[in-house]
């Protein structure tokens, strides 16, 4: 599982997190409430590499991608729909409004690389600043976090127009 650089450990300057141990990634998981980008490659990283946005960005890659093997397809109403394709409707920055939850991710892995910069970051392509890491982080949690027990729908996430 890698967070940040999708070319994993390399010489280049954006930086991954990766992990091949499931219990180094359970441990990674319990963060403090920070914001940060990743600083070096890291194999297995324990704590503080990326911080809690790492783990929200983690959680929500590992939730996208068992989703897609069809893991939830058993808890869902229609396993035609996938939780990255869902859009954000709300509790989110309004830059985000709109944005699928598949392109957040990846969004995300490009800013806690470092290939983005320090930020905030131009999401829109007008010139001007739109997002920082909390807006990403908190985006991520509310993604995390919409669907509660697979009960409860906290109205962050919508479906596609």
């Amino acid at each position: 599982m890698l967070v940040g650089d999708q070319d994993g450990n390399d010489s280049d300057a954006c930086y991954v997190a990766q992990w091949d141990k499931v219990g180094c990634i359970q441990t990674y998981l319990v963060q403090p409430t920070r914001c940060a980008l990743l600083t070096g490659d890291h194999l297995n990283p324990k704590t503080e590499n990326g911080f809690k946005f790492g783990a929200e960005l983690l959680v929500a890659k590992l939730n996208v991608g068992f989703d897609d093997a069809g893991e939830y397809d058993e808890h869902k109403c229609r396993d035609d729909r996938h939780l990255g394709d869902l859009v954000f409707v709300g509790c989110v920055d309004e830059d985000l409004l709109g944005w699928a939850v598949r392109d957040l991710i990846a969004l995300a892995d490009q800013a806690i690389c470092g290939a983005l910069g320090a930020g905030p970051w131009d999401i829109d392509g007008d010139g001007s600043a739109d997002v920082n890491c909390d807006d990403l982080m908190d985006a991520l949690e509310v993604f995390n976090g919409n669907f509660r027990n697979c009960e409860v729908n906290n109205g962050g996430l919508g479906l596609p127009q």
